[in-house]
């Protein structure tokens, strides 16, 4: 039987390198997910708090219009002058 063939130094050192490359290419892909991650994180609340705001400025600026599209929308005895009344406001 043969004894081991011995391996060169020079492709040991590359075996070694492309390890430690590996690893560390490994290392990065994780924080880079763990980062992506935060990012998707915060741009989703960020829209959130965006939609949440629209509908509020939204909501103020129709709120008289809410009251008053019902009287509208009911038929009118006289013409320009709806047929409900407003309720009063204390």
């Amino acid at each position: 039987m043969a004894p081991p063939a011995a391996v060169p130094e020079s492709l040991l050192k590359k075996r070694k390198r492309d390890e430690e490359w590996a690893n560390k290419k490994a290392a990065a892909a994780a924080d880079a997910q763990k980062k992506a991650r935060e990012n998707r994180w915060t741009i989703f609340k960020r829209a959130e708090a965006y939609t949440n705001q629209y509908r509020r400025q939204v909501l103020a600026r129709h709120a008289g219009r809410r009251q008053t599209a019902p009287c509208m929308r009911q038929p009118r005895a006289d013409v320009g002058r709806p047929t409900c009344t407003l309720p009063a406001v204390a």
